[in-house]
This record gives C-alpha cells, structure tokens and sequence, in this order.
C-alpha cells in the first residue's frame, strides 16, 4: 500500500484551490450571462486540462497535475463526491408528490419523451456500426434530462408556478427516473452478466427503488419533522441528514449491482417531498453542496483528455440531432398525447431537449465502465453544454410567440382588497376568494376557494420579492379574472427566498383557456419584478389608488410583449 507523503497533500491543495478557483469564476460568469454554472465549470476544467493547458506549457501543467496514481486518485475522490452530492440536490429537485397528481398526462409525455430519442438513439448508433452496448449506452445516455437545467430556466422565464411549469417539472420528474432505470439495466448487462442475472439485478434496483418512494418517504418526512420546521429552519444538521440517507441508499444500489448515483438520486426525492424542508432550506442546502464539491467535479472532467484529439464530428452530429431533436419530438408528441394545447406542447417539447449535467453524470460512469471512449464522452459533453444554452432562449422564444393579451383587462376592480389582515396564504386565499363570489357569474367562495387549495396543495404558487400568484382552473367560469390583494403585514408563502409575502393576485381560468394562464402569470411576475414598482404598490393606500398602480407596470409588460 503506497503511502500519502506530505508532497502529496501539498499537490493536491494546489490542484484544489486553482480547479476551485477557476471553477467558481468562470461559473459565476456563466450565472451572469444567464446560462448554468456548469458550462464555466466545464470551461474552466478544460483550459486547465491537456487540451489548453496542457498544449501551452506542458511542464507547468504536468507539475500541477502529474500522471501519478496516487495524486490522480486523491482529485478522483472528491469528484466522486461531487457526482454522488450532484445527484442528490437533483432529486431534491423531483416533486413526486405533483408529479402523481398529475400522472395521467405527466406519465404520457414522459413516457414518449424518454422512448422516441431511446428508440431513435439505438437504431442510430448500432447503424454507425458501433457495438449493441455502445448503441445501448448511448441511447440511453441522450434520452436523459436534466432537471436542474430547466427548473432554473422556468425560474428565470417566471414560469415556474404555472401550470406549464407544473406539468413540465412532473414529466421531468418521471422522465428522470425512467432514465435512471434503464440506465441500471444498461449497467447490469456491461458488468458482464448473463441475461437472467441483470433482469433481477435490475428487478432488485426497482423494487428498492419502489421502498424508498413509498415507505422510504414516509420514515424521512418523521425524521425531519424532529429535524426542524420550516418557520425555523436547520440547514447544517439537515445536510448532514441528507447525506447520511444517501450513503445509506448508495451503499445498497452499489451492493445490488446499480450504481451508488441511482441511490444518492432516491435519498434526493426521499427527502425533497417533506412539508419539514422548505424552498428557503432546499435552497441553502443546495447551495451548500454546490460551493466546493460540485464544481471540483465538473471542472475535473477536463483533466481527462485531450478534447481536440477526441473530437468525432460524425459522432458528435448523431448525438446532437439524437440528443435534441430526438428529445424534443418525444415530449412534443407525448404533450400532444395528453392533449396540452399546442403552444404548451411546443413548450414543453423545447424544455426536454436540456442534457445538461445529467447527461454529463452518465457519460462519467459510462467512462468509468468503459462503455464508451474519449470520443463518445465528448460527443456527449458537447451536447450537455450547447442543449444546455439553447434550452433558456429557445423556450422564451415559444412563449413570445403566443398571442399577447391586455391583462389589465382581467382584474375585477370592485373585488380589490388593499387591506387584508390575514395570519397565513390560506385566510388569504380564502378572503379573495370571497370577494370573487360577490362579483356576477362568479361560482360560489367554497367552490373558488376548494379549487384553489387544490392547486396550491400540488405546488405551491408563492413567488419571490413578497409575491404570490395562487390561481385555479374552472368548469364554470367563462373568461380569466384576476382579484388584487395586499397583506399589510405579510404572509409566509413558503417562497425560495424565505420573504414574507405582501402583494398577492388571485387568477381564476376557464377549464380550456390552458394557454392564456401563461402570458398571464408571467405578464404579473415581469410587470412587478423591481423594487420600485412593487414599493409603490404597496404604499397604495386605498383601493382606487391600488387599481391605478396596477396599470402603468401591466401595460408596459402588454406593450413589450407585442414588439
């Protein structure tokens, strides 16, 4: 057994400190061009690595990276623990909860949304002559998306609390893990066993997989419930709660012959369905895991190799048209399935297309089981980086396209409500809707205010900044109405940035009327997004005068749309 030497641990700080470096800033730049952090990280990995680096001053770079077994194997660790802690933020990410609720058309997009690029990916790579397991892999490897990805996409696009952003989020919760399970029987069949035996390997794999989705979630949401509460949240002892269901998890995946990723990704959605972990904590332990783990892994990846001496342009161009328009085509048409209207199908068809860092986690292990070559992996990298950037813009280019409406016109002014005093969302749900009952051709409050829990039971509509947009869907109502409310003291919405909320909109849609709920809620986050605005809101101090700030935001939103 070698021993670590003190040259060693002085090697390894330096690798550390100039990968975490790089890594953290080229990420922030890419955060600040609004693209993922880590597309900077992969930059940064790769200038550092042999294909920049590595051309540029040879000696230097061997010096700070040598080819020793032991110096390699230090960096490989903490990479592993970026793979293992990436994939546990990720199914903190997967509502289950939303995602059964939703599961008739959630399992239909899904289900096409991972079997067309599957499908379309094998027949395309066993046709390049490749091998079954090369063309298995692959496949597999493209059908995968990355849910990170596009839940910050939706954030930015202030989608995320829309129906849109519901649906997509529940069929990216299903399409993850189906992802994931055919993943498993793709591992089984390259450990090189028999037929039978990877079938009840992968049997094994999902009938733990199973446990933890069902009791597993339960025992985590006791733990919790003892761990802390959401008014007053622990984010330490909850990471380190975490992380010991992970390790628990991923030693069993790891033992039943899967992969310890597939059991740090259910210890994520174990814990991410718990009243006991709100979006303030999910967000502080997220942070946490992506301040030095995280990064060192994706940066790592381009210490590997040579990306210009590995570079396959057929491969590369399979794995794009796979990759994206594979995925795209599979959501879309599972969309139209479910009979989303066609703009939300084109939507949702246009988020699916992200690998992002998913495919990325793959394409690692696919590596590591020698799967695939140097250029299979950076078929794959180049395609999680471009599907990663094209994602945000393309899918805000779909929503432009959509008919622009007056929102103004919605709102009910007679039901404006400046001076609710209500102690939480649901008295405050409850009193708009009292005031939308009083208004003609309104159903009744018990009816408004029932179909409004209901969806804010399945995800939560409260924003940022001290907004919230609760909103239903209705049988009875024949055209979309918004109700103004404002909380003088502020209510706890369970909103990501843990602020109390003041300024609520309550909108009511017709049951068909599926896409204008879109332009509406994203009219309402924009119109509202500075400061000064929402200042001037919240200083109204009658009715009338609330009803006048309204306008001048909306019809700038109105008017910015149309150009």
């Amino acid at each position: 057994m070698e021993v670590l030497t003190e040259h060693n641990v002085l090697v390894f700080l330096v690798q550390v400190l100039v990968l975490l470096t790089l890594a953290r800033t080229m990420g922030e730049l890419m955060a600040r061009l609004g693209q993922p952090a880590v597309i900077g990280e992969l930059v940064a990995g790769i200038l550092l690595g042999p294909t920049v680096f590595g051309h540029i001053s040879p000696e230097l770079h061997s010096s700070i990276f040598p080819m020793d077994a032991t110096q390699h194997g230090l960096l490989q660790i903490v990479s592993w623990f970026g793979i293992l802690f990436l994939l546990l933020s990720t199914g903190l990410e997967i509502n289950l909860s939303a995602a059964w609720k939703q599961r008739g058309e959630s399992m239909k997009i899904a289900s096409v949304g991972v079997a067309v690029p599957m499908i379309l990916g094998f027949i395309v790579f066993y046709g390049m002559d490749h091998s079954v397991m090369f063309a298995a892999f692959m496949a597999t490897a493209v059908a995968i998306s990355a849910i990170p990805v596009i839940a910050r996409v939706l954030h930015d696009l202030e989608l995320l609390k829309t129906d849109l952003g519901l649906h997509t989020l529940s069929a990216f919760a299903l399409n993850e893990l189906m992802g994931w399970a055919a993943f498993t029987f793709v591992l089984s069949f390259a450990a090189g066993t028999s037929p039978s035996k990877a079938l009840m390997v992968t049997a094994w794999v999902v009938g733990f997989s199973a446990l933890c989705l069902t009791l597993g979630r339960k025992m985590c949401n006791m733990a919790l419930s003892h761990l802390g509460s959401v008014q007053q949240p622990r984010p330490g002892l909850i990471l380190s709660f975490l992380c010991c269901v992970g390790l628990i998890c991923g030693v069993v995946t790891n033992s039943l012959g899967s992969h310890a990723t597939l059991g740090f990704l259910l210890a994520g959605v174990m814990a991410g369905g718990s009243k006991y972990v709100s979006q303030r904590t999910r967000e502080t332990v997220e942070q946490m895991m992506h301040a030095v783990f995280v990064p060192l892994f994706f940066a790592g990846i381009g210490l590997r190799f040579d990306f210009f001496k590995e570079f396959d342009l057929s491969l590369v161009a399979a794995v794009l048209i796979v990759g994206i328009g594979g995925k795209f085509v599979g959501a879309w048409a599972g969309a139209i399935w479910a009979k989303q209207p066609r703009s939300d199908a084109l939507s949702m068809g246009l988020t699916h297309i992200a690998g992002g860092s998913m495919e990325i986690v793959v394409a690692v292990v696919g590596l590591q089981y020698k799967l695939i070559d140097g250029s299979g992996f950076t078929a794959l990298l180049l395609t999680a980086v471009i599907s990663s950037i094209a994602v945000g813009p393309l899918v805000a280019w779909s929503i432009r396209r959509r008919r622009g409406m007056r929102v103004m016109d919605l709102f009910l002014r007679s039901a404006t409500a400046p001076h609710l005093n209500c102690r939480d969302r649901w008295e405050v749900i409850r009193e708009l809707c009292i005031k939308a009952s009083e208004q003609p051709d309104m159903p009744s409050a018990d009816e408004l205010y029932e179909a409004v829990c209901a969806r804010e039971n399945t995800m939560g509509t409260g924003m940022e900044k001290g907004m919230a947009i609760p909103h239903a869907r209705l049988y009875n109502i024949s055209a979309p109405v918004l109700i103004f409310g404002r909380c003088v003291r502020g209510v706890y919405w369970d909103c990501l940035d843990g602020l109390p909320v003041n300024l609520v909109f309550l909108l009511l849609t017709p049951i068909e009327e599926t896409g204008t709920q879109v332009q509406i809620l994203s009219g309402i986050a924009t119109a509202f997004s500075d400061d000064h605005t929402r200042n001037r809101l919240l200083e109204a101090g009658t009715a009338e005068a609330a009803f006048e700030m309204l306008q001048r935001p909306l019809a700038a939103v109105l008017e910015g749309s149309a150009t």
